[in-house]
């Protein structure tokens, strides 16, 4: 119960500063990502938020999917930033996110399997 009552806080605390990162708002960056919806076949809207304090790019959000972006990232050319958007939408179509969520369930709930572990990780890969 103490996991889930920290996972909970962390998570809250998280979220509270996702919600108050400025979102992105380069059209040259926004029509890449555009360009690779249309590509991938995703409909749904994925906002982008840049961050100070994070060290890589990454997906964030079950129903209003956001790709936070660490600050040095805009600067970067056209062709590195299609790739790493490329790489987080990828996620967002496999449900990367959605199943990320069922697997801490299952370690939360099955902490004593001594199955789930390896399991996690065979998925992970």
């Amino acid at each position: 119960i103490c996991m889930i009552v920290l996972f909970s806080i962390k998570a809250a605390r998280f979220s509270k500063c996702v919600k108050n990162a400025p979102l992105l708002n380069n059209e040259q960056i926004l029509s890449v990502i555009s360009k690779l919806k249309l590509q991938l076949g995703i409909k749904q809207t994925v906002n982008v938020k840049v961050f100070d304090n994070l060290y890589s790019p990454a997906l964030y959000g079950l129903i209003h999917p956001t790709i936070l972006l660490p600050k040095e990232y805009v600067e970067l050319c056209n062709n590195e930033l299609e790739a790493i958007f490329a790489h987080e939408l990828m996620h967002l179509k496999k449900h990367d996110v959605c199943f990320g969520y069922i697997w801490l369930a299952a370690k939360v709930l099955h902490w004593f399997n001594p199955l789930i572990c390896p399991s996690i990780s065979y998925w992970q890969e």
